[in-house]
This record gives C-alpha cells, sequence and structure tokens, in this order.
C-alpha cells in the first residue's frame, strides 16, 4: 500500500522533495475510525504539506490520519529543529489544550508532543511558554474588559444553572487529559470514551433548553454562559448535526463564533477536540 502511494505522489510532487524511504511523503492508509470525506480531504491537506515542506502541517494531518506516532513526532521534531522561533505554534497547542481544547496532534501522544515542547523551553532563550501564556491572558484580559457591563438583576437564574451543568460535563474529562502528560494510553482511551457520552448528553440538553426558552444571549445569562452552545456544538463530530444548529443559532452568534464553527465543520475533523 505505502509502495502504491509513494508512485502516485512521485507524478504529483517535485522530486526533489520525494523520498519514500524516510517516510517524508508518506501517507497512510484509510483508518477504520476515518469516513472517506474525512480521509480524503485530509489526504488532500497532507500532500498539499508535503509541496510546501511545512513540517508543522505535515505532522497535524498525519495526527488527523491516525498515522503512526514515531512518523507524526519526527515531522514536528524537525520543524522546530529547522528554527526554534516557531514554538509558538507548539505553545499554542499546549494552550488550548489546558483550556480543554485539545488538537489531535496533542492527543496523540501527549508524552511525545511534551518533549517537543521541552526543546522548545531549552532551546529558545527569547521566548517561553510562561512568555506566551502571559500574553494571552493579557490579551484575554483587555477583551473582556471592553465589554458593556450587563445587569446582573436580569439574569435567569434557573437557566444559568443549567448551562453551568452543561459547562462542567463539557470539560469534566476534557481538561483532565489535557493537562495529564504522562496518562497512560488505555486510561486516556477509556476517558475520551465517558466525555463523548457526556457530549451526547448535552447535545440532548441543548436542544431541550434551546426549545424549551431560545438561545442563551448575555443579557439572560451573562457573558459566561452566553458560549455554552457554542463549546457543546464546536466539540460535535458530527458535520450534519453541526450545520443543523449552527444554522439554528446564527442569528444569535459573533463573527468570530461563526468562523470557529464553519471551519471545523468545513473540515469535518473526525478527531476528539
Amino acid at each position: 500500500m505505502k509502495s502504491t502511494i509513494c508512485v502516485a505522489l512521485f507524478a504529483l510532487l517535485p522530486l526533489s522533495i520525494f523520498n519514500c524511504n524516510n517516510n517524508k511523503l508518506y501517507v497512510p492508509a484509510q483508518h477504520e475510525a476515518l469516513s472517506n470525506q474525512n480521509y480524503e480531504i485530509f489526504k488532500t491537506n497532507l500532500v498539499k504539506a508535503y509541496e510546501s515542506r511545512d513540517h508543522f502541517e505535515i505532522s497535524f494531518q498525519l495526527a488527523n490520519l491516525k498515522a503512526p506516532k514515531e512518523i507524526i513526532y519526527d515531522h514536528l521534531r524537525q520543524y522546530i529543529s529547522e528554527d526554534i522561533k516557531r514554538c509558538e505554534n507548539i505553545y499554542e497547542i499546549s494552550y488550548l489544550a489546558e483550556q480543554g481544547f485539545i488538537r489531535h496532534l496533542y492527543a496523540m501522544d501527549t508524552i511525545a508532543y511534551q518533549e517537543i515542547f521541552a526543546l522548545c523551553e531549552l532551546k529558545d532563550s527569547t521566548s517561553s511558554y510562561a512568555i506566551y501564556k502571559a500574553r494571552e491572558e493579557e490579551r484575554t484580559r483587555k477583551f473582556l474588559a471592553n465589554r458593556p457591563v450587563l445587569d446582573s438583576l436580569k439574569f435567569d437564574l434557573a437557566l444559568i444553572e443549567k448551562l453551568k451543568a452543561l459547562d462542567e460535563n463539557d470539560q469534566k474529562y476534557r481538561r483532565q487529559i489535557g493537562r495529564s502528560y504522562y496518562m497512560p494510553q488505555a486510561t486516556k482511551d477509556s476517558l475520551w470514551k465517558l466525555q463523548e457520552e457526556l457530549d451526547a448528553i448535552n447535545l440532548l440538553a441543548m436542544d431541550s433548553i434551546f426549545t424549551a426558552v431560545g438561545y442563551p444571549v448575555p443579557s439572560k445569562v451573562g457573558y459566561e454562559y452566553s458560549s455554552t452552545f457554542v463549546y457543546i456544538l464546536h466539540h460535535q463530530t458530527d458535520g450534519a448535526i453541526r450545520e443543523k444548529f449552527t444554522n439554528k443559532f446564527r442569528s444569535h452568534l459573533s463573527l468570530e463564533e461563526m468562523e470557529l464553527l464553519e471551519e471545523r465543520t468545513a473540515s469535518l475533523k473526525a478527531t476528539p477536540q
């Protein structure tokens, strides 16, 4: 299978970057967990990454394709070895994981990812994760400070309690996985299964709330819980479900929220987030 794919790629890519022996152009066979459509999307993105010699994107798409771990992280190591200043991308994925938004590149082998993270911390004397995190937190603080003040006396407290429970379910195992660097794979797989069950429960609860009282706008529930539906929908991997609810919520979503949902729906990522 590998040799067949390599031969096919030979006709598409420049000879200067063609090398099947060292896996530079390795394209994995379709994994059973991926739909035909997802596989073709990820494979196309991978070929484009090979053409541009972008080792970060190569590793990212190989992770989406559920390739062998050693190949994925070899490309990621090469990415930072070419220019240590590229560690910003490594820091971003770690930062997102701390917030409960776990990319497949991080989840495939958290220990391997953290080893690469440690290389960044060791080699880049002009930056660090602490600097990156402080910058992101300051940007968030300024954004929050500039929002209009809401009248909390008008909040629907019963609705807030329901949304709070959904938030807790949404992050119950995601944050645990994201912050446990040396968790055994079997434990991680078990937690993902539990999280997927909660995601399904959350989807039903979200639909019920929307049918009963409509969208939880900031004036009713405050800023903290007005994005609860967005996070629940963001973690759904069924494209049809995502599109259905995005259309339902469209008039209530900010431009940034729409972009977040539509980008992921378009790419149809089948990996846990």
